[in-house]
């Protein structure tokens, strides 16, 4: 589905919102490749085939190929903590705060770039509980059908709010949280994968918003709750989805070595901290 915020979008972040919603596709009966492939296409026309959507095309190419496009896992919630770490001691804190809502809020990176400081309110922004409010959906200012989603985790919303504070001190209403391209978030994250020992490629930003769908569902949350959190439309598919991420997670716990583990506890557990050294650094 195309929120109307997505024509709002920058030529990129479409490309990306698309292919993310040929992944969503992959296990609904009523959608095919065909179908997706036939989506975009009509997208582009809209634009009078000005726009091009590389990734999106790939991915629909690899489903009629029969390819596994989803390739990457879901992510641990300790590997998405590391991340955050790594991300900020190579200085790139915009990137570890899109890597760390994309989890927590089981965001399309997409919808994590476009966010706006506008969207994203903390507890004094709106006085009505310790939560992260997040609007989604980029509407016309004063318009009421905004998507909220609500981040209740208490080091998420200190890890933001000392982000803000560092970072985004003056900034308006417009400016984007993160302010960076999908190439760059892309290019980061996949060195600090690498970095933390994991073979290049083995996760993508998929993985984020799969491991934190799975990560709530682990945690006791109802599936029909994550489901709408998540914004998926069929319970069948999403069903599978998450089942299919629980057995996959199991499996990396099972397949890492105990020292490997230890040490990716111990990156985890400085993902707070690590935030002062990209403050200090910039």
């Amino acid at each position: 589905m195309l929120y109307p915020s997505f024509w709002h979008l920058a030529e990129e972040e479409q490309d990306f919102a698309l292919a993310e919603y040929v992944l969503d596709s992959l296990d609904s009966e009523a959608v095919g490749p065909q179908l997706c492939g036939t989506a975009i296409s009509a997208v582009a026309r809209l634009y009078g085939k000005r726009r091009k959507y590389p990734a999106a095309s790939l991915t629909v190419e690899g489903w009629r190929s029969g390819l596994d496009v989803r390739q990457a896992p879901p992510m641990p919630m300790m590997v998405c903590y590391a991340l955050v770490t790594v991300l900020c001691g190579q200085r790139r804190p915009q990137v570890a705060g899109v890597t760390l809502l994309a989890f927590t809020a089981v965001l399309r990176i997409g919808e994590a770039l476009a966010l706006r400081m506008r969207d994203v309110l903390l507890p004094e922004d709106h006085g009505m509980g310790e939560y992260l409010l997040l609007l989604l959906c980029e509407v016309k200012k004063g318009a009421p059908d905004a998507t909220r989603v609500i981040i209740g985790v208490p080091g998420v919303i200190q890890w933001y709010r000392a982000y803000r504070l560092a970072f985004l001190q003056g900034a308006k209403a417009d400016s984007k949280v993160f302010g960076i391209s999908y190439n760059t978030f892309r290019r980061w994250f996949g060195r600090s994968c690498v970095a933390l020992g994991f073979d290049e490629g083995y996760y993508s930003s998929h993985s984020l918003r799969r491991g934190g769908a799975t990560e709530l569902v682990r945690r006791g949350f109802p599936l029909m709750d994550v489901m709408q959190y998540g914004r998926w439309a069929s319970i069948a598919s999403f069903r599978l989805y998450v089942a299919k991420g629980d057995v996959l997670l199991t499996r990396l716990r099972q397949n890492l070595a105990d020292n490997k583990w230890t040490f990716l506890e111990r990156v985890a557990g400085l993902w707070f901290a690590a935030l002062r050294f990209a403050e200090i650094e910039a």
